[in-house]
């Protein structure tokens, strides 16, 4: 027994991959995103989501995204065990606590907005349930309890938890045959039920575990490890595989009939026709699920979760841990059908995918690139080792013999090696020196170029070195040209180069250009295409009319890009694969060799070029409005009165490609917007209807279906048509009240100015009254009849000046404090010459008046002056006085006051009070003054009052409140 175990295990070794490194598993843990690295279950649902039960709640995850779901969301416990979906698109939480839940519409239900969870709660956490086809679900858990649910009510229950003996029996399965009869598979054997409540038949089989597969098949593990097959109740294979752990968890089969098996304490197998496939050391492992591109997925109590690649079945891979525990640095076609490796310091050589057990030693050195020559020998080099030479390489792997000649050491290092078609040559670089050593004769030659410090060189298709210093020049035959084609990349660097043929090669631009050079004629091969290359291409390599090129984490391929030349549209393939720093690719007998930091994988390359992708499947993640985040459980967007709409989305897409994204706002544009943001901002959207519309896909394969997220604005009070015809009413008819009252004003002014106008024309009247003009003539006659003609001429010309001075007030509206006071003492010198001098006078300006600029109406003050000199001291023989005084009020008004010393108000002559005459020229100018003074915002005021208490002669004060008007109006 001892001995078969000991084998058994070395079995399993020799299928064994290192996990840690093979590129073929992706291991999520804390640092990709989920919440712990203990989980429980794995399932993908419907829609595509993969699900991760933990012990720190729920996960869900879409490739690139993980979202997380715990208590604080409303799950019951935060210790999920199980996770599985209904018909109905439900999906179920089975906690350890005993407890259920489940997600409907991005919604968790419970015990409060789902109440008859409560009717489900048991003391022992539910294992699975199972779902019939008329939508009954029977959930059960170990301690064989049954309870029975339809749509959300609890129905029925039964337990099976007693056996015969009253000891308690455990459940690892319920499920149904094809004859519709329910099987619970437990350590007590098989029950076959009519109904939940009817046990019509018990099975004797021994059973330590049990799992349901398509097809109404079961296997079942015995206490041996042995699993058996059964199609319904009958045993249809016994004793199928082996397992040397007794605690299996999970047992799926794949498309292409793979058995996988997931164990606590062993890991993960894989049987075909019962026989071992490989071993992955996993550990804590828990159920498995295949997912619809036919990976593999397991929970892991340890270490989070862990994808399989599809790809693991049909491809191989050599951990580093067999190449010294280093990753292998370079790759070089050997003779004999077989490939050259190195992990820097070691040669190995791989034939039929397989790694020769005897290697070949180089010490401390380091070996950057390896060429075998057509005679065997194999030529080694690195920076920083000397030159080397490997003579009589013999290898023979049927019969395990690797053999090597005499070892020549140059005296000096290489870097950037190139071999001419010949093999008479080896060409490379030390700084500004180019190398030249004859491969016949093993002479040295140092050529200086005057191309200052060498960075690259290559031998292109027609066998000339090209080398690249300063510039790009081309040698052959010991002649130097500076003119060629390769001038054209003087300013940048050709990383890489590829001879297809003698009127093509490749040349890899730094920038991720690939340029084709076909008879000296440049195509860019990724022009158009840059957008799919996630990193800098690294190197180049040509393979049956394939193009292949790496990055630092993938391979990418372009088959037939000569076609190109005659404008055929050209892909790009990337493999569904990720590494861990690629340094090199060979393709070899149908077979890409991929050199990592992982160590050395093998792909068949039909497979890996033309494999069609799975499409990616879009999704709107969240919705916000103005930085809120709207439920689009309707799928409908529905508001008002909101100013940014942010969408964001994603696409369920588990491979390395990313995904792209093209969407447009049906209502904006019509035009596809492409890219691979996944977050689209609108703002200040007008009220109407749009529909946002988006696909993705990956790798320019063809866009997935449209999926499609409606937005309804709706308009704010302001915004409806019935508030903007009210409001549009009420700015008519507020412009048409506008206008009117602009109209009635301008009437109104009209009216005014036409008033006004007559009224001066009736002030000037009374200022030229008859009685002044005819005591004006009288008093001139006068002076002629009395030999007074200097008098008369004096007199004469200021009558005349006053009549001009009269005049040109009727020209304007208004008069300058200075013009006023001049007009004015022009008339009281004639009054005072007609009265023979019985009065004085005096006028006197405030200081605060700029007389020159401060403007009033013209023809205000002289009728109060008139009326002073006509009725107050008219009467007087001699000593009377008139004084008239400008006062600064404000910056819209000033104050003139008119003071006499005679007879007073009551005892004027009565006629003053007749309106006729002087009195009437005073009311004339108190109409104005009212009119002008509503224009300019003025309270114009005339008061009168007695100067003193003298009865005969109590003097008379007259104050003019007068406005300031503007010297333009």
């Amino acid at each position: 027994m001892k001995k078969n175990h000991f084998i058994s295990l070395l079995l399993i070794l020799l299928y064994q991959h290192v996990l840690a490194q093979n590129p073929f598993v992706t291991n999520y843990t804390i640092e990709d995103g989920l919440p712990s690295n203990k989980v429980f279950c794995v399932l993908q649902d419907s829609k595509g989501f993969m699900w991760f039960g933990t012990d720190a709640g729920v996960t869900r995850f879409d490739g690139n995204q993980f979202v997380h779901f715990n208590e604080n969301n409303g799950l019951s416990g935060n210790v999920v065990v199980r996770i599985k979906e209904d018909l109905s698109g439900r999906i179920w939480f089975l906690n350890f606590s005993g407890t259920l839940n489940y997600f409907y519409n991005d919604i968790i239900y419970n015990t409060e907005n789902a109440p008859f969870l409560a009717e489900l709660e048991t003391n022992f956490f539910f294992h699975n349930f199972y779902e019939d086809t008329d939508s009954l679900i029977y959930f059960y858990n170990q301690a064989s309890e049954i309870y029975v649910v339809k749509n959300n009510q609890y129905l029925d229950y039964q337990s099976y938890n007693k056996k015969p003996d009253n000891t308690s029996r455990t459940t690892y399965l319920f499920n149904k045959d094809s004859n519709g009869n329910f099987l619970l598979w437990t350590d007590d054997g098989l029950l076959k039920l009519k109904d939940i409540n009817t046990l019509e038949e018990r099975k004797n089989l021994v059973i330590q575990k049990a799992f349901s597969v398509e097809n109404y098949n079961t296997f079942i593990l015995d206490e041996s490890g042995n699993v058996s097959l059964f199609h319904n109740d009958t045993l249809m294979q016994s004793n199928g595989f082996h397992s040397e752990s007794q605690i299996i968890n999970d047992i799926v089969v794949d498309r292409d009939g793979y058995v996988w098996v997931s164990t606590y304490d062993q890991g993960l197998y894989c049987f075909k026709d019962n026989s071992l496939i490989f071993h992955l050391d996993i550990r804590l492992i828990q159920n498995l699920i295949l997912d619809n591109e036919n990976n593999i997925w397991t929970a892991s109590n340890f270490n989070g979760i862990y994808k399989i690649n599809r790809d693991i079945l049909n491809s191989n891979f050599i951990d580093k841990n067999e190449f010294d525990n280093s990753g292998i640095t370079e790759l070089s076609k050997a003779n004999n059908d077989g490939i050259w490796a190195t992990n820097g310091q070691s040669l190995f050589w791989i034939h039929n995918q397989k790694k020769f057990n005897r290697k070949i030693s180089i010490g401390g050195h380091i070996l950057e690139s390896i060429h075998q020559l057509k005679n065997n020998t194999v030529i080694i080099s690195g920076s920083n080792t000397n030159l080397r030479f490997i003579e009589d390489v013999k290898v023979d792997a049927e019969e395990d013999v690797l053999e090597i000649g005499k070892m020549i050491r140059l005296g000096f290092s290489v870097k950037n090696v190139a071999i001419d078609s010949t093999e008479s040559h080896f060409y490379s670089i030390a700084n500004d020196k180019l190398i030249d050593l004859d491969l016949n004769t093993k002479y040295t030659n140092f050529y200086q170029l005057g191309v200052g410090r060498i960075n690259n060189l290559f031998i292109n298709n027609k066998n000339q070195l090209v080398v690249k210093g300063s510039r790009y020049v081309v040698l052959e035959n010991d002649l130097i040209y500076n003119t060629s084609i390769y001038q054209e990349f003087n300013e940048q660097i050709i990383t890489s180069h590829i001879n297809i043929d003698s009127e093509n090669e490749i040349l890899n631009i730094y920038g991720n250009n690939l340029i084709l050079n076909h008879n000296d004629k440049l195509y860019n091969l990724t022009e158009h295409l840059k957008s799919l290359i996630d990193y800098r291409i690294q190197d180049i390599f040509y393979y049956n009319n394939t193009l292949f090129f790496f990055t630092v984490k993938t391979v990418y391929s372009i088959s037939n890009p000569l076609d190109f030349i005659d404008g055929a549209e050209l892909k790009i393939n990337r493999i569904n694969i990720e590494f861990n720093n690629i340094n090199d690719i060979l393709c070899e007998d149908s077979v890409l060799y991929v050199a990592s930091d992982n160590g050395l994988t093998m792909l068949p390359i039909e497979e890996s070029i033309n494999y069609k992708q799975q499409p990616t499947k879009p999704y709107f993640t969240k919705v916000s409005l103005d930085d809120t985040n709207y439920n689009l459980a309707s799928n409908l967007v529905d508001f008002k009165n909101k100013k940014r709409l942010a969408i964001e989305f994603s696409s369920l897409n588990y491979s390395s490609i990313p995904s792209e994204y093209s969407y447009k706002m049906k209502g904006i544009n019509e035009d596809w917007i492409e890219g691979r943001e996944t977050r689209v901002v609108y703002l200040n959207l007008e009220p109407g209807s749009y529909t946002f519309q988006l696909k993705s896909r990956k790798n320019k394969e063809p866009y997935s279906e449209i999926i499609e997220l409606p937005i309804i604005v709706h308009p704010t009070i302001i915004q409806r048509t019935s508030t903007k015809i009210a409001l549009l009413i009420l700015l008519l008819l507020l412009i048409s009240l506008i206008v009117r009252a602009i109209y009635r004003r301008k009437i109104k002014q009209k009216e005014t100015d036409h008033l006004l106008i007559s009224l001066e024309h009736k002030a000037l009247q009374s200022m030229m009254n008859p009685h002044f003009i005819f005591n004006a003539l009288g008093s001139i006659q006068g002076y002629l009849l009395q030999n007074k003609s200097s008098e008369a001429g004096t007199y004469l010309s200021q009558f005349a000046r006053l009549i001009r001075q009269n005049m040109n007030s009727l020209k304007s509206n208004y008069i300058c404090i200075d013009d006023e006071v001049e007009r004015l003492r022009n008339y009281i010198d004639l009054e005072k010459l007609r009265m023979n001098n019985r009065f004085d006078f005096e006028i006197y300006v405030d200081e605060n008046i700029d007389s020159y600029e401060v403007c009033i109406p013209s023809m205000t003050v002289q009728p109060f002056i008139e009326n002073a000199i006509w009725h107050g001291i008219s009467t007087i023989e001699d000593g009377g006085k008139i004084k008239v005084t400008f006062n600064s009020l404000d910056e819209k008004s000033i104050e003139v006051i008119v003071e006499d010393n005679g007879v007073g108000i009551e005892n004027s002559n009565p006629t003053a009070k007749s309106g006729h005459g002087l009195n009437m020229g005073m009311n004339l100018t108190k109409k104005r003054l009212r009119l002008i003074g509503e224009r300019y915002g003025v309270t114009s005021e005339i008061s009168s009052k007695n100067i003193s208490n003298d009865p005969d002669w109590p003097g008379t004060q007259i104050k003019i409140i007068i406005p300031i008007v503007d010297g333009e109006s």
